[in-house]
């Protein structure tokens, strides 16, 4: 008798850029220490990836970026959707992804999405819709992009706690 591994009831989703995140060199390569990063947050959380680096656009790019994410056991669910990449409006392809996943004809076949973050090198606050991604954004710098102290804030949103490890508060007062 064989059993069928249960798909989990919910998730946790990390938004991914890659320049200033995970590539950090002027030769376009993932490096390596910082997919090891970002492979102990996903162990560590549970998190699945969706791609909303502008390497997306380029199908041979989201390839490399898929196959090497999954080399290091890291899922990849989808990819935010491309507007012109001349307008600052990362933050609403975030949203529209996130609204789109959770009103789709089989929304409630998928598993319920309780904590996202973005991590990004962009300032992605002061873009179009910048406000929606407040208590979800983790920011790199472009030159050093991903570290273990940056990790640690990710891993606390996605668990739902605040830096004290308290448990993080919505703006109505109530635990996430």
């Amino acid at each position: 008798m064989t059993q069928q591994a249960q798909a989990p009831s919910t998730i946790r989703v990390i938004f991914l850029d890659i320049d200033g995140v995970i590539c950090c060199n002027a030769y376009g390569r993932l490096e390596e220490s910082k997919l090891e990063i970002l492979k102990s947050i996903v162990v560590k959380t549970g998190a699945r990836v969706v791609l909303s680096t502008d390497w997306r656009r380029v199908p041979q790019l989201k390839a490399q970026v898929i196959s090497t994410l999954k080399a290091y056991g890291i899922t990849t669910i989808g990819a935010t959707p491309c507007r012109p990449n001349w307008l600052a409006v990362r933050p609403e392809e975030i949203t529209t992804w996130l609204k789109g996943y959770s009103s789709a004809p089989n929304a409630a076949e998928k598993p319920r999405i309780t904590h996202w973050v973005a991590i990004d090198d962009r300032p992605l606050l002061q873009e179009n819709g910048g406000d929606a991604l407040r208590g979800h954004f983790v920011r790199t710098k472009l030159s050093i992009g991903l570290t273990d102290r940056l990790a640690q804030r990710v891993i606390e949103l996605l668990m739902g706690y605040d830096t004290e490890g308290s448990p993080a508060v919505t703006p109505t007062g109530q635990s996430a």
